[in-house]
């Protein structure tokens, strides 16, 4: 017995009900709650789920064209009738709430994003005349760019705390996203790395990328009703990463492997330093493309080719344009590999029917209509506006000249030489994954979401740590105090 339909026109997830043969050698269905690999989350299925469900339970082969997965009994905690009932109903609260907030959470983080860079400009450009406000508007900026760093780890750590259950669910969640951000930051802020230029927001990439990784391969928990997650009313994925989930993921992992190999890089340990980038790169693609945890196609094809250029440009070699198109084959013989492997298994996943279709001849279907699909999301206004202000706040605050001599970016690149290859490959990784993905515009609003606070944290940093010892050392220069810089 299924819920097929809505009494309002207000969606909400409906009730699922067996009992009987699984069509398994006589195995029936247990007390307990639903669930299928098509979700692989415990106490959702999906009505595609039905038709497979109905098929094997009457010993019937299953065609290709009928997606979905056989319901199967998963264990619950909860004995009595009444406690999977509260379960199920605090299922529906959350996507309700979700639902609810999600498309004003972008246009809020993106006028947020936007304010900043407003504030951020000001800030950066202006040659304040007293040292002491100076610092304190500098140190200001910083803490504000990494609380806009913390966000989207943070609408993920919101999954663990059961914002639900409280009276009025959709405020309780907005308060706690700020809260985690918040949280995030002060540590970041204040951890033993919190002098360097690196260190805070190094901190806050490995803890966005742990979280996303770690979320994944223990059934992405955190992204299901999560902000910048997956919604399980609209039904659209309920396991491996989303889009968005993929975005911030990888950028992050790429800042991170940069960030870590620092320390090599200006000691002249090349080795070492291709070493750490190898190893986070595996890492991250395992994560990302393996069926049995991100279970991500475009991204194996973005993620290759960036960890590749990043090995290359932080020990200084050479990128030319046959090597990354090298790379970016490696990558797409990396994701059909995958999708081979998971076309053999029983529940292949949509990698291993893209290799199935691919066998078949329909796969040119489904590359256009994903790249339709790309061309539709430049009308995506909340994520195209807000990338537009990253791109006119990297160009006008953080390229120009200060009127202090150098950029804010050539300040940046001399205190740390992993600092550009970050960015160049985080680029990548966005443009790559915006022209593979269906979602288009979102991967690479999402990744300057992450990247560009952090980056401004850093400059921000790099500022003062130039401007203390201008002070420090222009009276040394010329004999007065007067001649230091306002």
């Amino acid at each position: 017995m299924a819920g097929l339909s809505d009494t309002d026109i207000k969606p909400h997830i409906r009730v699922a009900v067996a009992q009987g043969p699984t069509g398994e050698g006589g195995k029936t269905y247990q007390p307990g709650y639903l669930t299928s690999s098509a979700t692989r989350q415990t106490a959702l299925v999906t009505l595609t789920d039905l038709t497979a469900t109905t098929l094997k339970v009457l010993g019937l082969p299953q065609p290709k064209e009928a997606v979905g997965s056989a319901w199967r009994t998963a264990g619950g905690g909860d004995t009595a009738t009444m406690g999977k009932v509260d379960r199920l109903r605090d299922e529906d609260v959350a996507a309700q709430a979700i639902r609810h907030v999600q498309g004003g959470f972008w246009w809020v983080l993106g006028g947020a994003q936007l304010l900043l860079y407003g504030i951020a400009g000001v800030a950066l450009r202006r040659r304040w005349n007293v040292p002491a406000s100076r610092a304190r508007i500098l140190s200001t900026t910083r803490f504000i760019a990494l609380v806009g760093g913390a966000v989207p780890v943070a609408t993920f750590l919101t999954g663990m705390v059961p914002w639900w259950n409280l009276p009025h669910p959709t405020p309780a969640l907005v308060a706690t996203v700020l809260g985690f951000s918040v949280l995030v930051a002060v540590l970041a802020w204040a951890g033993p790395w919190r002098g360097s230029v690196l260190g805070p927001g190094l901190a806050i990439a490995a803890l966005t990328a742990l979280t996303l990784a770690a979320d994944v391969m223990a059934d992405s928990r955190l992204q299901l009703n999560t902000l910048m997650g997956y919604n399980a009313i609209i039904a659209g994925r309920f396991y491996g990463f989303g889009n968005q989930a993929f975005s911030l993921f990888a950028v992050a992992a790429i800042l991170t492997a940069a960030w870590l190999a620092e320390r090599p890089v200006r000691a002249g340990r090349r080795a070492a330093a291709v070493a750490i980038i190898a190893a986070v790169g595996a890492a991250a693609v395992a994560v990302d493309g393996l069926p049995a945890w991100g279970s991500d196609f475009g991204g194996v094809i973005a993620m290759v080719p960036a960890f590749a250029v990043l090995g290359l440009m932080a020990t200084g070699q050479r990128v030319s344009a046959l090597r990354l198109g090298l790379f970016c084959l490696l990558g797409a013989a990396l994701v059909l590999l995958i999708s081979y492997v998971n076309s053999r298994s029983a529940n292949p996943t949509h990698l291993g029917r893209f290799w199935q279709d691919l066998m078949n001849g329909d796969a040119w279907d489904v590359v256009v209509r994903k790249f339709q699909a790309m061309l539709r999301s430049l009308g995506y206004w909340p994520f195209t506006l807000a990338l537009a202000g990253a791109i006119a706040f990297l160009y006008f605050v953080l390229i120009r000249p200060l009127k202090w001599r150098a950029s804010l970016l050539e300040r940046l690149y001399e205190r740390c030489a992993t600092m550009r290859p970050a960015l160049v490959c985080a680029l990548t990784v966005g443009v790559v994954g915006t022209l593979v993905n269906d979602s288009g515009v979102v991967i690479l609003s999402v990744a300057f979401s992450l990247a560009t606070p952090l980056l401004l944290a850093a400059a921000v940093r790099a500022l003062e740590l130039d401007l203390a010892a201008e002070g420090t050392s222009a009276p040394q220069r010329s004999g007065s105090p007067s001649a230091a810089p306002g």
